[in-house]
């Protein structure tokens, strides 16, 4: 199959050359419409006695199909479109397109694959997977040789030529089924010609207005991040969880009919289809259903609570969708599985180098998951890693047996219903001691929000780069030479969010848990004594600050502990986000336990603060020493 997909590619950019001097968008329906063509051909759908080179005429195309052709006519010979040279643009496209026919005879299992590696011709809009995506789901599905298998989400075809691939029955109706004319062509290269085909098979509704459907196995890759809109019609395709419409949370009753209140994709699509699935189903969506807060967090919680039967969450590489580079989970559900426990994998650092069709970039390593997840490759025979892969480069070479684990779902309770495989994976940490939650010992002090507001003030702002160091932070008043951030705050909500002295305060989004302690709550401008000509200082949006509130231990004291790998294994636990990795202090604060010293081991900690920063002063004078001496050596004269 690699041999046929590159040879789709070769034949889909000589397509989109011929047709060069038309736009981007243009070209690569230009290319698209001339798989179609050689579908028709293969098909037998050309007038008896013709070839695919017949399609120079635009009655050939009205001939074998009456719709589909019509819109290919439109896009080869344009609508507006003036070319002096069309007759051999028409020619050479038909040329290329018979050439593929004869090497490839199945090309139209490869065409949406080959949209994944043409990037230059899929267009912005398109939703296409990176094939070893695809082909994850169907090895997590496991589906046998003629099953039915419901795929309501695909807008390219590359799930259902999949389907077709091994020998399954793909069943397209849905609420997202080959809506566009780009899609309508994609439809047409599986064989799937008439235009409303899609909807003709539709269940019927019952008196709800719900679809009647049932189906024993279910693949859904909803649009990642889309909003629920009236007259969508997805609502139609709800099945009835029993369980979940107890929870007037999570579904609302208007007259006899039960309604999801949920109107986010990522959410709506399992909770609304996995009622209709009778086996197994597997769902793509975004990290943030494991961790978000909102309809998320009650959707979680009725899952976690309800037993459901969860068999496995997965965390893949970022990059799996053509149009966002945020990093998607996998979930599937099994009528088989416990709801005691489930598996939990994080296999995103399972990439690989590829160099398919002479495209460098990374992408899932599928033979590694599958060796993580124990499961069989069903393309395994189809499939040629040395034409895919640049031998193995950057590899993930760690013992894969830490990817995954069992996780009982009254551990999941303990932890907020957070179903991130990562938050998870962690070996449990044993902790010793007295301990105290972080809650009882500090106050948090959260970054104000800036505004252009008439009364407002200026504020210095202690961010990221201000972290890190032993010695406590010392601003500096705002100079024009000078590069001191500045916010500015409404006054009366300055004395809430000021920093004072043995202040702590944390990075918690982007670079996690960096920390720094703060010496002066108040910065003098240059030649003032008055406190009212004072810098007031604040944390940026990415910091809080946390106030001692005990005095059991000192501010020194829980720098050092913050700073240790303890305290680092406990944030990492914590941890959530696809993108930019961040904690919440609620969940920091709630979690992180801080262990209570006895007055020799505080007197002990605080002495080895002290000589911390000393080794840190003696270093920068140091560095500043090595500096002037470099400076001095052989000085260019200008």
């Amino acid at each position: 199959m690699a041999f046929q997909t590159s040879a789709v590619i070769e034949a889909m950019r000589q397509l989109a050359d011929v047709r060069r001097g038309a736009g981007q968008d243009d070209a690569y329906q230009f290319a698209l419409a001339w798989m179609v063509g050689a579908r028709m051909a293969q098909l037998g759908m050309l007038s008896e006695g013709t070839s695919l080179l017949s399609l120079t005429s635009k009655d050939a195309w009205l001939e074998a199909d009456s719709e589909i052709g019509k819109l290919c006519v439109g896009i080869i010979w344009g609508k507006e479109l003036v070319t002096s040279n069309l007759d051999r643009e028409v020619s050479q496209a038909a040329s290329i397109a018979s050439d593929l026919l004869q090497r490839a005879p199945e090309f139209y299992l490869s065409v949406s694959d080959a949209l994944w590696h043409l990037p230059s011709l899929r267009g912005g809009e398109l939703q296409v997977l990176a094939p070893e995506a695809c082909d994850l789901l169907f090895s997590v599905l496991g589906a046998p040789h003629g099953a039915k298998v419901w795929i309501p989400f695909d807008p390219v075809g590359q799930l259902t030529s999949r389907a077709m691939r091994l020998g399954l029955n793909p069943e397209l109706q849905g609420p997202h089924a080959w809506p566009t004319e780009f899609q309508r062509l994609c439809h047409a290269v599986l064989g799937k010609f008439a235009e409303d085909s899609h909807r003709t098979t539709d269940a019927p509704k019952d008196a709800d207005g719900k679809r009647e459907l049932e189906v024993d196995y279910l693949i859904a890759v909803s649009p990642m991040g889309a909003r629920l809109q009236p007259g969508m019609g997805w609502r139609q395709w709800e099945g009835y969880d029993e369980r979940l419409s107890q929870n007037r949370m999570l579904v609302e009753k208007i007259g006899p009919i039960n309604q999801l209140r949920l109107d986010r994709s990522d959410a709506w699509t399992p909770a609304a289809l996995w009622p209709r699935v009778k086996r197994r189903a597997v769902f793509l969506t975004a990290q943030s259903l494991l961790f978000a807060r909102g309809q998320e967090q009650r959707l979680r919680e009725e899952w976690v609570r309800g037993a459901y039967p969860i068999d496995l969450i997965l965390s893949l590489p970022g990059r799996m969708y053509s149009y966002a580079s945020i990093a998607p989970a996998l979930l599937a559900f099994d009528r088989q599985a416990s709801g005691q426990e489930l598996r939990m994998g994080d296999l995103s650092k399972l990439t690989i180098r590829t160099g398919f069709n002479g495209r460098a970039a990374k992408t899932l390593d599928l033979e590694k998951c599958l060796e993580v997840l124990n499961l069989r490759d069903p393309f395994d025979q189809e499939r040629r890693v040395v034409d895919m892969h640049f031998g193995g480069l950057d590899r993930y070479t760690d013992r894969l047996d830490e990817l995954i684990r069992e996780v009982a779902f009254k551990k999941l309770l303990e932890a907020d219903c957070n179903l991130q495989p990562t938050r998870h994976l962690h070996p449990e940490l044993i902790l010793s001691g007295q301990r105290l939650l972080l809650r009882d010992l500090v106050e948090v002090i959260r970054a104000p929000v800036s505004t252009n507001d008439r009364y407002s003030v200026a504020a210095i702002e202690v961010g990221i780069p201000d972290l890190g160091s032993w010695r406590a932070v010392k601003p500096i008043a705002p100079e024009p030479n000078n590069q001191v951030r500045t916010v500015r705050i409404r006054e009366r909500r300055r004395e809430e969010s000021a920093l004072r002295k043995g202040d702590i305060v944390m990075s918690i989004k982007g670079t996690v848990g960096k920390t720094a302690l703060i010496d002066e709550h108040l910065v003098q401008a240059p030649g003032s004594s008055s406190n009212k000509e004072a810098w007031t200082l604040v944390t940026s949006g990415n910091c809080i600050a946390l106030r001692l509130r005990s005095s059991e231990i000192t501010s020194e004291y829980l720098l050092m502990y913050f700073r240790s790998k303890e305290f680092e294994h406990q944030r990492d636990a914590l941890q959530v986000g696809a993108v930019i990795p961040h904690v919440t202090p609620d969940v920091l604060c709630d979690s992180v336990k801080i262990p209570m010293p006895s007055q020799v081991e505080l007197e002990q900690v605080q002495e080895k603060y002290k000589q911390l920063c000393d080794l840190e002063s003696k270093a920068e004078s140091a560095n500043l020493m090595i500096a002037d001496i470099v400076q001095s050596l052989w000085r260019v004269s200008l």
